[in-house]
């Protein structure tokens, strides 16, 4: 696989997209998707049994 070109300024991660079928070959090249940082954590959200005891999802409730 070639480089592609750099990211954006900005841009922390560049994921290239494939479709693939059952057998894992590419179907689909749908190019790349850039990811930019978020201003702060992502919100968690669990089903996770007991639920995180952190103070951060202790004030969320």
């Amino acid at each position: 696989m070639k480089a592609t070109a750099r990211p954006e300024p900005g841009v922390k991660m560049r994921l290239r997209v494939y479709s693939v079928n059952r057998a894992g070959i590419i179907t689909e090249d749908r190019g790349c998707l850039d990811v930019l940082p978020q201003a702060g954590p992502p919100q968690m959200v669990s089903t996770a049994f007991p639920p995180c005891a952190c103070p951060r999802c202790v004030a969320a409730r």
